[in-house]
């Protein structure tokens, strides 16, 4: 229990977010360390006659899990593999939040996804990680008309992919005629 007037050795201002906050951070640090479904909950006794807070925060860790799959889903040109070698997860480690949000940002920063949904499938401890990705379109076909004093008219046809064979690697093609 702390002082709700923030006066006195250890008290600090009771907030009433405070709950929330410390839910959701015994949450995600159980979640770091392979217990994705903890149940955590946390209520706070305000006692407004001698401003003091008791919290009573109550802990289900749930089970251990191990990550013995991996899948990914929804991808249509950019390859599996591709996908896997950027997430640097491997089926047989213990499930890690911190670690999937990294991957999911390496993925992001490849510039081939518009979304991109970790989940868990199964129930247990060992459980497959699914990855549901939803790819940027890649392909462009352009034309460019134009007029300048040298050349006269001018004309450029082109087209880009962004994702050739399915492996992040850009190509261009265009011709140019004045």
């Amino acid at each position: 229990s702390g002082a709700l007037n923030g006066k006195g050795k250890g008290a600090a201002r009771f907030e009433p977010r405070l709950p929330g906050r410390i839910r959701g951070g015994i949450r995600d640090a159980l979640a770091r360390r392979g217990r994705p479904d903890a149940a955590v909950e946390v209520e706070a006794d305000v006692n407004a006659e001698t401003r003091e807070v008791d919290l009573a925060i109550r802990v289900d860790p749930g089970p251990y899990v191990i990550v013995d799959e991996i899948r990914v889903e929804g991808n249509t040109r950019a390859r599996s593999g591709f996908l896997k070698k950027r997430l640097r997860i491997k089926a047989g480690q213990p499930y890690d939040s911190r670690r999937i949000r990294e991957a999911i940002r390496r993925l992001y920063r490849t510039g081939v996804f518009s979304e991109i949904r970790p989940r868990l499938e199964g129930e247990g401890s060992e459980r497959a990680l699914v990855v549901e990705v939803v790819e940027q379109p890649s392909f462009d076909v352009y034309f460019e008309p134009g007029f300048g004093s040298y050349e006269l008219f001018r004309a450029t046809v082109g087209a880009e992919d962004r994702n050739l064979f399915g492996r992040n690697i850009r190509g261009l093609a265009e011709v140019t005629a004045a």
